[in-house]
């Protein structure tokens, strides 16, 4: 009998939330319209479940050999690994990720959710360039240490994956940077076919240039994560099963957020998103009580994505929930002001240079005391600053090399700002392909008049 009533109220249950969409919302007439209407063409794969239906998958582009996109067609998933890594980790550990991740950030030692959510204790590193190179563990640890004993915070990004290379040594042990099997073995018996591959690998054996979605811009990503690729396929068949059973949303600095469908009464949300100036780019959007969801990862220009996760999901809930009318966009008035007090005025004229041998030569001087006073001298170029917010045992200043590139330079003068015979900073370099943190470490050039 018992049986009998939860049957009873599982098939209300279905038939009410089934009554809140809109007629023939499974034809997706929306979301196939904004999709067709991108310019430019870029690859791309949207993936769509509708009230806990078989996913349907638009594809757009073409591939790295010219062939259309395809269900079968490998994509780099870029930021998207971190989800499928906190599914695979919920999976392993039976949903119980309160357990010690083994490692010290700063002060603190971080559960294996809390690094899934993210932290802002950690500098954001996500690189695309082809000429990248490897950030090591003992790197970004170092720079939680700076911001720890200065009492920073770093800035951060949905795109950042620093967090996953803490994890890699609990979870994949001798294999260190590759969470392949890792995912594969986990994920495969709820996941059906999923068999990730390393954009790296597979170009060094002459499979990418046909099979993958602009697999050559994930060849040398790093960290090692994002290099991951999987087919649309295999994608759909992971959304599907995500939104059918009972995974957790989740939530944090980089691993998405909660709220209401804008302008719709009672609609919740989750979404997770690292659109913006990153190459390869994914959107994953739910709807928990109606079980339906969509998924997009991207292939373009830097620049090419902002307003198209809007347009995204305003199409899909068109389709879902029906249209909306137009309405007036609100204007905004007013400029911001800036503090006109110098905020380098200590440190006017003192110049610091790394040592011999260091891993990042380079220098730093404040030729002036505004905002515009600071130089950095990088990797063979010279940054400029634009703003510097001192803050006790630290400024926060924002450096540029030109317009596209730049970054935010962490100053902590030893053993004081007014001593400050030594600096000990962290650049995290900005630009269309990368944030990548530097621990710098430099000495005050003796000026005495010679």
């Amino acid at each position: 009998m018992r049986l009998s009533t939860s049957a009873a109220m599982l098939i209300s249950a279905s038939a009410a939330t089934a009554q809140d969409l809109a007629l023939g919302a499974k034809e997706l007439t929306h979301l196939r319209a904004t999709i067709d209407a991108w310019t430019p063409p870029a690859p791309t794969v949207v993936i769509a479940v509708v009230d806990g239906e078989e996913p349907v998958i638009l594809c757009r582009g073409t591939d790295t050999g010219g062939k259309p996109v395809a269900p079968l067609t490998y994509t780099p998933i870029g930021s998207l690994a971190r989800l499928l890594v906190a599914d695979a980790l919920h999976v392993k550990l039976e949903g119980k990720l309160d357990v010690a991740a083994g490692v010290t950030v700063g002060s603190m030692q971080p559960t294996v959710l809390e690094l899934l959510q993210g932290s802002d204790a950690l500098p954001d590193y996500w690189d695309w360039r082809s000429d990248s190179k490897t950030q090591s563990v003992a790197a970004l640890l170092s720079c939680a240490d700076v911001a720890a004993d200065a009492g920073f915070k770093f800035d951060w990004g949905p795109a950042g994956v620093a967090e996953l290379m803490l994890l890699e040594k609990l979870f994949l042990g001798e294999n260190a940077d590759d969470w392949r099997p890792f995912l594969r073995v986990t994920l495969a018996p709820r996941v059906s076919g999923l068999d990730p591959r390393d954009a790296a690998d597979d170009l060094a054996e002459g499979k990418g240039t046909s099979i993958s979605l602009s697999s050559t811009i994930a060849q040398r990503a790093r960290p090692a994560a994002l290099r991951l690729m999987v087919t649309a396929k295999d994608l759909a068949n992971w959304w599907q099963w995500r939104l059918r059973a009972p995974m957790p949303l989740w939530e944090g600095f980089r691993m998405g957020h909660r709220g209401e469908v804008p302008r719709r009464d009672g609609i919740t949300v989750w979404r997770f998103e690292d659109f913006g100036t990153t190459p390869v780019k994914s959107l994953a959007i739910t709807y928990p009580q109606h079980r339906s969801g969509i998924l997009c990862v991207s292939v373009g220009p830097p620049k090419w994505a902002p307003g198209r996760d809007s347009a995204l999901a305003a199409g899909f809930e068109a389709d879902l929930f029906g249209p909306l009318g137009d309405v007036a966009a609100p204007m905004f008035g007013g400029r911001a002001g800036r503090d006109a007090r110098p905020p380098l005025a200590a440190l006017k004229g003192k110049r610091w240079t790394s040592g011999a041998g260091a891993l990042q030569p380079c220098k730093i001087w404040i030729e002036n005391a505004t905002h515009q006073g600071v130089r950095l001298e990088f990797d063979g170029k010279t940054a400029t600053s634009g703003q510097v917010l001192p803050s006790g045992a630290f400024m926060r200043v924002n450096m540029h090399f030109d317009q596209d590139h730049g970054g935010v330079l962490w100053l902590c003068p030893k053993p004081s700002m007014k001593d400050p015979k030594r600096l000990v900073a962290v650049f995290v370099e900005r630009d269309e392909l990368c944030r990548v943190p530097y621990l710098l470490e430099l000495t005050l050039e003796d000026q005495t008049p010679r």
